[in-house]
């Protein structure tokens, strides 16, 4: 049987191991001091943050396209040339978006066309100052050879993860978009709620089929038999899903001597190993 998002989440933490998430990137630090692999990190970290979404209730969005256009437009306006960033809520999967102003039109002439005829679809420039290039060279995302080429890079913003407030429009409130970062105190913390509030809950009813995977008693002897600290210290995050946003693993040593490699294991085959280191 597969392991579930959700008792990933809860074999990872009964070890002691330490989640964070670090400028939109999630990470993990063992208690054993052994690395994660790469590649098994970058398979299960769209469900490892996911699932730590729900667990912290912190809203966590990531990035679904682009479109660029008049913005604005009504009876009464004509319109404003905007590169709009569209986003989904992870959990709920409520979308939201993000509108820049850019420039649309050629600044010179060109042997592609004159100054001032509408840029190919999709194409902007951005000037210094602006909002967009500001939010772009502050989360240090990778640039583009010129400002007119922007649209080359957008995908990047793939790799990462946003909060923020998003208002009944859907867009995010004074379009203030920022990385998630949550320290591995705030994980651990959430967790333990998570753990007395799954007690409370089992001791008015009995279990049905239906609840959650691991019985709080099954959590709870475990999580004490294990040692698990409330008050784990934010570290630096060692590994990343991004070559850009994260640092890289290299020479990674496998967790114990196996017949196959972690980056060819199961989830099950990788964290029974993992127990044995």
């Amino acid at each position: 049987m597969n392991t579930t998002h959700e008792e990933l989440l809860i074999k990872l933490m009964l070890r002691g191991d330490k989640l964070l998430i670090n400028k939109g990137v999630v990470g993990i630090e063992s208690k054993s001091g052994k690395p994660v692999p790469h590649k098994w990190l970058s398979e299960n970290s769209s469900s490892l943050m996911r699932e730590l979404c729900k667990l912290t209730s912190i809203p966590m969005f990531e990035y679904v396209g682009n479109s660029v256009g008049d913005f604005g437009m009504n009876q009464s306006t004509k319109g404003y040339p905007g590169l709009c960033l569209q986003f989904v809520n992870i959990v709920t999967g409520e979308d939201a978006c993000v509108i820049y102003n850019v420039d649309t039109k050629r600044k010179r002439d060109t042997k592609f066309g004159k100054k001032g005829t509408k840029l190919p679809k999709g194409q902007f420039n951005v000037g210094i100052r602006s909002n967009f290039y500001k939010f772009w060279t502050i989360n240090n995302f990778p640039s583009p050879r010129r400002r007119s080429s922007f649209h080359d890079v957008l995908g990047k913003l793939k790799s990462y993860y946003f909060t923020g407030e998003v208002l009944s429009n859907n867009r995010f409130k004074d379009k203030k978009l920022t990385l998630l970062s949550i320290s591995s105190e705030q994980i651990a913390d959430a967790y333990q709620q998570y753990m007395i509030n799954n007690q409370s809950a089992t001791d008015q009813q009995p279990l049905s089929k239906d609840q959650a995977t691991y019985p709080s008693s099954y959590v709870l002897q475990h999580h004490e038999s294990k040692g698990l600290q409330s008050n784990l210290t934010t570290e630096v995050m060692k590994y990343g899903i991004s070559n850009q946003g994260g640092a890289e693993l290299s020479n990674v040593i496998a967790l114990h001597k196996q017949s196959k490699r972690p980056v060819d294991q199961t989830n099950e085959e990788w964290l029974s190993d993992y127990d044995r280191a």
